[in-house]
């Protein structure tokens, strides 16, 4: 296992570890011909699709009532993630496409918008690494969703006790800061993925007498899935920790339709434009 593979599993443990999910990734990573067997299984057991939509159920400490969720894509093109309110109706819209990111509040008729070439040095396949995530497939930032031609983007090191495995893909130069991957579970379907943004400092460089002499981590923001599988859906449940202060949700999501029906787009005729943490107030 290379120093930078062994780096990132070890952020990505302390990350998942801190969330309350304990891991333990056995110390070798699996030998190239055996990862490129695994990377096969998992890329065919991914439906092939052009449209797709589900629907879902949110709950959050930080919401009064549930909320309906419903997502359609059209693959590379378009995503539309749409919230709904009882009593009243359709009260937040995500959209992206290839020009631009739209967040909406309709409560409040505020928005967030940027163009996605504004964005596109930190995550040039942003569409599709969403949707990717979305379908519940992993992916590598400049790679794409995980399949023969990201084979090389990624250390697959077994996980101990429960069959499954922890999918690390490699950090870009230009996100030197962020941090995560994926546990599978013994069906190979991610039973978590963490993410972090923050500080990596390590203590000193290797010697032969200290080839791994540690290092410090220090996220400003964590994020965190543990997905469950029941029948034809899954519940996912989401953990969020910035700025001092931790969210937590439940996402109840059920099958995928594969020749899913658009909505809408948004109408911001009339809409304020903000920042984002403006329009995220409710």
């Amino acid at each position: 296992m290379n120093r930078l593979a062994s780096l990132l599993v070890s952020l990505l443990l302390i990350i998942i570890s801190s969330a309350g999910s304990p891991l333990h990734a056995q110390d070798d990573q699996l030998g190239r011909k055996e990862e490129k067997r695994l990377i096969e299984r998992i890329a065919d057991s991914y439906t092939d699709w052009q449209r797709a939509s589900w629907s879902g159920k949110l709950s959050s400490d930080r919401l009064p009532v549930s909320v309906t969720m419903k997502v359609y894509m059209e693959k590379g093109k378009l995503t539309m993630i749409s919230l709904r309110a009882p009593l009243f109706g359709e009260v937040a819209r995500v959209e992206i496409d290839p020009d631009s990111l739209v967040v909406a509040n309709k409560m409040k008729h505020t928005y967030y918008s940027r163009q996605l070439s504004e964005i596109s040095a930190m995550a040039p396949d942003l569409t599709e690494d969403v949707q990717a995530l979305l379908l519940g497939r992993m992916f590598a930032i400049g790679c794409g969703q995980l399949g023969k031609s990201c084979a090389d983007a990624v250390a697959i090191f077994p996980l101990q006790a429960d069959s499954g495995y922890m999918v690390v893909p490699d950090v870009p130069d230009y996100l030197p800061q962020v941090v995560y991957g994926f546990a599978t579970d013994a069906d190979l379907r991610i039973s978590t993925f963490a993410a972090a943004y923050g500080r990596t400092e390590v203590a000193s460089e290797p010697t032969p007498d200290n080839p791994d002499p540690g290092f410090s981590y220090e996220p400003e923001v964590q994020l965190q899935a543990d997905i469950t599988y029941s029948g034809k859906g899954a519940v996912a449940r989401l953990e969020a920790i910035g700025r001092g202060q931790t969210y937590t949700a439940t996402l109840s999501v059920g099958e995928t339709e594969w020749d899913g029906k658009p909505f809408d787009r948004i109408d911001l005729s009339g809409y304020r434009r903000v920042a984002f943490r403006d329009v995220m107030r409710m």
